[in-house]
């Protein structure tokens, strides 16, 4: 989908059409972020699995940056032909990868996924036992009764990890992460009273470099310390930085600010590196563990479209509050449902590192 829509961008610059390569990757996008973290999530090892469901999000990262590097500098069709190469690179290696041993066990096809296993795990010492492990799971035999994807809505477990997960996805989403990094370089060309020579194009590509770097540095403690840890410090910090950006832009209409010029521009990134080394990585990680095998997928589907419901309204939202009101009730609302998550997070986020998935159902 990704690479036919970049092809309907090389052949026209028409509004329209390029109203529809939205959709189009925005189709693609939300069947990427359900399909990807459960795949990740049933090939990992326990003791991985939180590092793991970060390198997914590392690589988003990297597109990211990826953009913000060659946008500036390349016409329009050269961007287009640039940003079909990592979907037709990730075509030609993925379509090697072997099936989901779970999703292999559970439709009965016990020789493919014990191959599979083997394959990810790199032996095939101790595949036997862990897929004995997945074959009871997808047999619903450790609870010990049948489920359905009702359960969702239907068990308490079902019902709290929806919350956990919206919960996540709120605090990044309603805390400006989805707009701040779509509108960052036309939120730096508004601190026009900057000295530091940098233009908003490569402040921008520096924000994108220094989320990039600390996803792996996040990703090396969050099986160590666990997720509450680095979710706490994440909306803490993102709290922070929006509640003192907030204050900056009140203060720049009535005192001369010239001399800290430095301040929104360090502010902002320094969010942008809290929210997204944070809250923003962690949330592929909860909606893969929190959720049972027989509701995963759905869960996953129905927490992603509600979230991207929330990002929309957000980015609609951002230049209307930003243009009518100003920054200053911009970052002052993004820095409250940081705070807000934040309170969220410690008193029902439990901790789930190291825990296998019947561990985790136990808490819930």
């Amino acid at each position: 989908m990704f690479i036919f829509s970049w092809l309907l961008v090389l052949s026209t610059r028409s509004v329209l059409v390029l109203y529809i390569v939205r959709i189009i990757q925005g189709l693609a996008l939300g069947m990427l972020f359900t399909g990807l973290p459960l795949y990740v999530a049933e090939i990992a090892d326990a003791k991985i699995r939180g590092a793991l469901g970060y390198f997914f999000q590392g690589m988003w990262y990297v597109g990211n940056l990826y953009e913000y590097s060659i946008g500036p500098f390349v016409d329009y069709q050269t961007l287009a032909l640039l940003s079909m190469i990592p979907p037709i690179v990730f075509v030609v290696t993925f379509s090697w990868f072997p099936e989901s041993p779970y999703l292999l066990a559970m439709r009965g096809r016990h020789e493919e996924a014990a191959a599979s296993l083997s394959w990810f795990r790199g032996s095939e010492e101790g595949a036997e036992t862990e897929l004995s492990g997945i074959g009871r799971r997808a047999a619903g035999e450790d609870s010990g009764e049948d489920s359905s994807r009702w359960d969702l809505v239907k068990t308490r477990a079902g019902i709290k990890s929806l919350l956990i997960v919206h919960m996540v996805g709120m605090t990044y989403t309603m805390s400006g992460g989805t707009a701040m990094f779509s509108y960052a370089t036309e939120t730096f060309s508004k601190t026009s009273d900057d000295h530091s020579g940098l233009s908003p194009d490569m402040v921008t590509i520096l924000m994108g470099t220094l989320v990039l770097l600390f996803v792996p540095l996040s990703a090396s403690i969050v099986d160590r310390f666990g997720r509450r840890p680095i979710l706490l410090i994440s909306s803490g910090g993102s709290f922070l930085c929006l509640g003192l950006a907030s204050l900056y832009y009140q203060l720049r209409s009535t005192l001369d600010l010239s001399g800290i010029s430095w301040a929104p521009y360090t502010l902002i990134v320094a969010y942008t590196v809290f929210i997204g080394s944070g809250v923003e990585s962690v949330f592929p990680v909860l909606q893969a563990e929190l959720f049972p095998d027989s509701t995963r997928g759905l869960a996953s589907g129905v927490c992603h479209f509600n979230i991207t419901l929330m990002s929309f309204f957000c980015l609609k939202m951002y230049k209307v509050v930003a243009d009518g009101l100003g920054l200053q009730y911009l970052y002052a609302t993004f820095s409250f449902f940081a705070l807000l998550g934040a309170i969220l997070i410690y008193f029902f986020i439990p901790e789930t590192k190291g825990k296998t998935f019947t561990e985790i159902q136990g808490l819930l």
